[in-house]
């Protein structure tokens, strides 16, 4: 089973551990981290590093796309654009990008063979109309306290300073 078969969110949400989210919870999610902005709208406002921008750009305009073929593409390699790890992590954690799939390279005789190359995507695109419709339905203090109390109710033994530290 891959992560398209899910239809969940992947990536890494919090403090760079990777995590599935489910559509409905995502859509708070990403309210939440995004703080009621959509990337645009950050940037316009100046809350966007610079290559923060161009990872986004790159993504949202090439989508899904590879890793590989993303830092190609962004010269992100010796000698040429620096940061991909942060930038990439950054934009998971604020919801603006999901990993969509794993993707593994092929030998000469068709087979599947090492690790898994991410292919990245923005949510709008992987969960589209429904995502991009509801995303900014309430304040992301009301997806923030609508997570608070999913958690609670999922996780009845932790206390609430444990909740909210995970939701940071």
């Amino acid at each position: 089973m891959n992560i398209n078969d899910l239809g969940c969110a992947y990536g890494k949400f919090f403090e760079k551990k990777a995590a599935y989210i489910s559509p409905e919870w995502f859509l708070h999610f990403a309210n939440y981290r995004r703080d009621g902005y959509d990337f645009d709208a950050r940037f316009e406002d100046g809350l966007v590093f610079h290559g923060d921008k161009v990872l986004y750009d790159l993504i949202d305009s090439n989508t899904p796309i590879l890793s590989k073929r993303l830092k190609q593409i962004g010269n992100y390699r010796k000698g040429g654009n620096k940061g991909f790890d942060t930038i990439i992590n950054r934009l998971q954690a604020q919801g603006y990008v999901i990993i969509s799939d794993f993707r593994y390279m092929i030998d000469k005789d068709g087979n599947e063979y090492g690790w898994g190359v991410a292919e990245y995507s923005t949510p709008e695109h992987f969960m589209g109309e429904s995502f991009r419709a509801n995303v900014y339905n309430c304040t992301p203090k009301e997806s923030y306290e609508k997570l608070v109390e999913h958690l609670r109710d999922i996780l009845p033994g932790a206390n609430e300073a444990d909740i909210k530290r995970f939701l940071k």
